[in-house]
């Protein structure tokens, strides 16, 4: 037993045991060799370091330092948390305080870890080791279903798989970084992946990633099944593409989809690069539900003339079909008053259009679609 550890060492200590082998008791032979290192917690300022004795002949001896504290800090959603001081290590009992700042159209929401409560900035007493994440939400209270997105823990949650050709996977400066040796016989057989996401039947869903690549390339993404059939969720893609180009700046790109299959609750994201060679760069990943407009009885319909509404944050995308030269897309209030309107050169080939409604109230309006001062369809909406 070694006693009379300072309390300036904290609570854990690293014991470093050597030994020394001796000719007589004055003349060294060689050495030291490092027989063990290990971290002990200290119990009333003592600690009990085992030493096993192998020869008569060896003198030993242990060394006692202060084991580092740390802060590891990871987030959940999309955010970033500042410290204050901010050091790779930390004296025992000193304080730090831990700002919280979430990315637009996001909201701080909650400390997890080492920490709890949802007070920002929170001030940390750095009494041991601590990780801590700082938990955001979007601005309508979804949480992000990707865990690690934007790598602070390393590759964990994360899978590389490589099925033909040669790769590497691995996280260096808070980016994961593919590299691709020779390639494969498809973009799937070199890929990072997270599975283990739950996604819900009919529910629409967002995924945003920062991505780069030393060279032009191109980048297959997915959300779908892990095991055969390898079932993909991305047959009704609202926005974006599931194959994008990558230039050597970064770009931040966006998905968004309804999930039509049933629901999953073993769901994965996939980014596959096994076809091109130029090493890729992701940070930033987020997966995340998002409003959806639903349509309601419709008021007029004629059945061979459909009316489609989807809300994608700030956007409404209408899909519809309609006959005549000069339609009138119109959104109104319950009241009859125009919002938001559009004109067409309409035929019979389905329409889509887009509206902005940044600064319209929450609640229930109308679609209107009018042929001069005929009304061929309108519906009960909700903005959310």
């Amino acid at each position: 037993m070694i006693g009379g550890i300072p309390d300036a060492f904290g609570t854990i200590v690293n014991a470093k045991v050597e030994y020394v082998p001796w000719k007589d008791k004055d003349t060294p032979v060689s050495g030291p060799a490092t027989v063990s290192t290990t971290a002990y917690t200290v119990s009333n300022g003592s600690i009990t370091v085992p030493v096993n004795v192998t020869s008569q002949f060896y003198g030993y001896r242990v060394y006692l330092t202060p084991a580092s504290i740390n802060l590891i800090i990871g987030t959940r959603g999309r955010g970033t948390v500042s410290c204050s001081p901010d050091h790779d290590n930390y004296e025992k009992d000193s304080q730090v305080s831990l700002t919280a700042t979430p990315s637009e159209g996001w909201v701080f929401n909650s400390w997890s870890g080492d920490a709890s409560g949802n007070q920002n900035p929170l001030t940390v007493t750095m009494n041991t080791t601590k990780s801590i994440i700082a938990n955001f939400t979007t601005a309508d209270g979804k949480q992000d279903l990707v865990l690690n997105g934007d790598f602070s823990s390393g590759n964990a949650s994360w899978t590389f798989n490589n099925w033909s050709g040669s790769g590497t996977g691995s996280v260096e400066n808070g980016e994961y970084k593919l590299t691709i040796s020779s390639v494969g016989d498809d973009y799937s057989d070199i890929q990072v992946v997270q599975p283990k996401i739950v996604l819900e039947q009919g529910k629409t869903y967002r995924l945003m990633y920062d991505a780069y690549a030393s060279a032009n390339r191109v980048l297959n993404v997915n959300v779908g099944m892990p095991v055969e059939p390898w079932t993909t969720f991305l047959t009704d893609i609202i926005s974006g593409a599931a194959q994008v180009n990558l230039a050597t700046s970064r770009q931040t790109f966006i998905l968004d989809f309804v999930m039509e299959e049933p629901a999953c609750d073993d769901s994965r994201v996939e980014f596959s690069v096994g076809l091109n060679t130029p090493t890729v760069y992701l940070d930033n990943i987020s997966l995340f539900e998002i409003p959806a407009v639903a349509i309601y009885e419709p008021v007029h319909k004629k059945a061979s003339r459909q009316i489609d509404v989807r809300q994608n944050g700030n956007l409404v995308k209408i899909t519809f079909n309609t006959a005549g030269s000069n339609a009138l897309l119109s959104i109104c209030d319950l009241k009859g008053n125009i919002i938001r309107s559009a004109r067409f050169k309409a035929s019979d080939l389905i329409q889509n259009y887009s509206f902005n409604i940044s600064g319209i109230a929450n609640g229930f309006y109308i679609m209107r679609i009018c042929n001069g001062t005929a009304i061929q369809q309108t519906g009960l909406f909700l903005i959310k």
